[in-house]
């Protein structure tokens, strides 16, 4: 089937630990990729929990109090938490981003 002269190269040292090397670099780039996909499948999972909450939170509310009285109701408590966020946090009002950019 095959020919020992195939096979010659294995004889040579760095020759094996090139092929070793590359086994080993191939899996460790395969390993990352199902690691990488994992961690973004998980984060992927939080948010859209998170926005399945809301959404039912909002119908509800809808529900309990109607509809435009709900909408009023949530424009008017993200003004209000959206200040004392800026002023229980200076530092946030300070923020400027050009400065964290790549």
């Amino acid at each position: 089937m095959f020919s020992n002269e195939a096979f010659a190269v294995m004889h040579i040292s760095n020759f094996r630990l090139f092929m070793a090397y590359r086994f080993f670099m191939t899996a460790a780039v395969l390993m990352q990729a199902v690691i990488v996909g994992w961690q973004l499948y998980d984060i992927t999972i939080f948010v859209g929990s998170s926005n399945e909450l809301g959404a039912f939170e909002s119908g509800a509310a809808a529900i309990l109090i109607g509809l435009v009285p709900s909408v009023i109701f949530g424009g008017v408590m993200t003004l209000i938490v959206v200040g004392v966020a800026t002023f229980s946090a200076p530092r946030l009002r300070n923020l400027l981003l050009k400065n964290y950019s790549d």
